[in-house]
């Protein structure tokens, strides 16, 4: 039979639970598909996530104008309890006794509230029922309500939990149940910071402890709430520790460590790997010059250092992405603009975009630097002699244009705009595929983007 512990009781001793029961939310939704609608914005509706599910114990709702006042003035409610950070709703144009349903930005029913008072240009508090908890498509397994938590807390190994925030470590904690929860409140659908550093913190997680020693779990507070807040919260989930690496944040805790119940412990440095950024290698020379073989070698190396890499060829775009355009000037830019719109879409989710093209025009390569970022995007001249690479032309383009069959062809009728101040200039004649791909590896480990 498994051991149970006895947590910590939660903040102001009992754990809230706003969810209204089954049996009643048909009601509920019934009523509330009546009732004017208040949506609430994604920090407004991790909020209401953490009233809902009892890691704001002991508030039962917003905060009435007393509490509020309270809370700015002392960091305490008016009943003398702790609470450091104002937990308030705003509605504008809302009388007292008017009942809202409230819902998410894809207008989901997340439940309703009954005004029985407006203060300060618009808050609002009264009676909160929940239909459901704010819908999350990421990572929902690691999402778990507070009495979830604390009962899988109890069954691990030690009685004693210390809640972090991330991989971290102190001193002696070898006696302790680990809490490892992430603040994940976000607000922004591009955030990818935040699914990288979940998805790391899983794997390292699962690695490092058996489920004896360590819980994962992520709650919906943002990073950068109250220290306080965030002590509170974690004592709801069944932490009575909490581990931080900043002194400042050490000190005040241990201030409020006789309210709170909850006792800090100075950390070091998280340990877990540092997160990769991405990056756009522009790989540009005159057509045959050996960039689409450098850029394949490119791609092997940099997928042997677990970097996710796309290969952008310049004649394999021309056949998909920028099928239909032609080879005047007008075109060619348009093809580049193309190449780059992807290349940055890939840098901006982390990825690294490996883009072999002529781009035989400053200007269009310039105005890719601007879009990708002048700190990610890394121009690579193969200076290779025209004489070399007519040598190399297996497919005959430079003697079809020579002999007038191909007109407006790079090198021959049209300019090649050779780059002026490129990051890296490989000399293609000198070197081999091999050792020019390496020359670029060294570049982007002296930039510290490998």
């Amino acid at each position: 039979m498994p051991r149970f512990h006895q947590l910590i009781p939660p903040h102001g001793t009992t754990l809230t639970n706003l969810i209204v029961p089954e049996n009643e939310k048909l009601a509920l939704k019934l009523r509330c598909a009546h009732l004017p609608s208040l949506t609430l914005s994604r920090a407004a509706a991790n909020d209401f996530e953490l009233l809902a599910s009892g890691a704001y114990s002991p508030l039962r709702g917003y905060l009435n104008r007393r509490d509020y006042e309270c809370v700015i003035d002392r960091k305490h409610l008016a009943d003398g309890t702790l609470w450091p950070s104002p937990i308030v709703l705003s509605a504008p144009g809302t009388g007292v006794g008017q009942e809202l349903a409230l819902r998410d930005s894809g207008n989901h029913l997340l439940g309703s509230i009954r005004v029985d008072e407006v203060y300060s240009e618009g808050l609002i508090s009264g009676p909160l029922q929940v239909f459901q908890l704010p819908r999350h498509f990421d990572f929902p397994q690691l999402r778990r309500m507070p009495a979830q938590v604390r009962s899988l807390l109890a069954t691990m190994e030690h009685p004693d939990v210390v809640a972090q925030e991330d991989l971290q470590d102190g001193a002696q904690l070898d006696g302790y149940s680990r809490l490892i929860q992430p603040a994940a409140g976000w607000s922004r659908l591009d955030d990818f910071d935040h699914f990288d550093k979940l998805r790391r913190l899983s794997v390292t997680v699962a690695e490092r402890y058996s489920r004896e020693q360590a819980l994962f779990s992520i709650c919906a507070l943002n990073l950068e709430s109250d220290p306080i807040l965030r002590a509170l919260v974690q004592r709801n989930y069944g932490a009575n520790y909490v581990l931080t690496r900043d002194e400042t944040e050490f000190e005040l805790l241990n201030g409020y460590r006789a309210e709170t119940g909850v006792t800090p412990l100075l950390g070091n440095a998280p340990v877990e790997p540092a997160a990769t950024k991405g990056f756009c290698l522009w790989i540009t020379g005159l057509p045959s010059a050996g960039k689409t073989t450098i850029s394949e070698i490119l791609a092997v190396l940099l997928m042997e250092r677990g970097r996710r890499v796309t290969l952008l060829d310049g004649d394999v775009v021309r056949s998909n992405l920028s099928k239909g355009l032609g080879f005047s000037r007008s075109d060619r830019e348009t093809n580049i603009l193309r190449i780059g719109f992807v290349a940055t879409e890939i840098v901006r989710h982390d990825g690294v975009a490996i883009c072999a093209a002529v781009s035989p025009y400053r200007a269009s390569r310039q105005a890719v630097r601007g879009m990708a970022g002048t700190a990610t995007f890394i121009e690579i001249f193969v200076d290779t002699p025209q004489a070399i690479c007519e040598q190399r032309d297996v497919k005959g383009l430079y003697a079809k244009a020579r002999a007038g069959n191909l007109p407006g062809f790079t090198g021959i009728d049209d300019p090649y705009e050779a780059p002026l101040a490129p990051e890296v200039h490989l000399h293609a004649a000198s070197g081999t595929p091999e050792s020019n791909a390496l020359r670029v590896i060294e570049f982007l480990e002296s930039r510290g983007l490998l």
